[in-house]
């Protein structure tokens, strides 16, 4: 009996050793699954969350540029704006320096006519020009 008791209970230890084994292995796979599944799912969420960040990143970068934009323009306006004042003004000058120099030269040219022609006047209705 003492063999056959130890028998049963070697092939009871074997069974057990099977079972737990089973129970182990299956265990393993079970919570291995579970863990894919939340890796999975956590993948899901955190790509999904990064997808609506880079949207808001996106939208704010979006609203900058419109604001960088409409500064810039605006800027540009300005500064064409003020180069035109400022090119007016300057043609403007130009234009009254060259009148006046227009206007001088003139005065200077007639005031040689006359002095010519009030010369030959006198030459010519002076005493010399009658002949005796």
């Amino acid at each position: 009996m003492d063999k056959s008791a130890r028998q049963l209970e070697s092939e009871l230890e074997n069974r057990l050793v099977r079972l737990g084994t089973d129970i182990i292995s299956g265990a393993r796979t079970q919570l291995q699954s579970a863990v894919d599944v939340v890796l999975k799912e956590l993948s899901t969420r955190n790509a999904k969350e990064l997808g609506n960040q880079l949207d808001e990143a996106c939208e704010r970068l979006k609203n900058a540029q419109k604001q960088i934009e409409a500064s810039v323009s605006e800027l540009v306006k300005t500064r064409v704006a003020d180069t035109l004042v400022s090119f007016g003004q300057t043609m403007e000058e130009l234009a009254q320096d060259s009148v006046e120099r227009w206007r001088k030269a003139l005065a200077r040219d007639l005031n040689s006519v006359t002095n010519i022609l009030g010369g030959q006047l006198r030459l010519e209705g002076g005493p010399d020009s009658n002949e005796k």
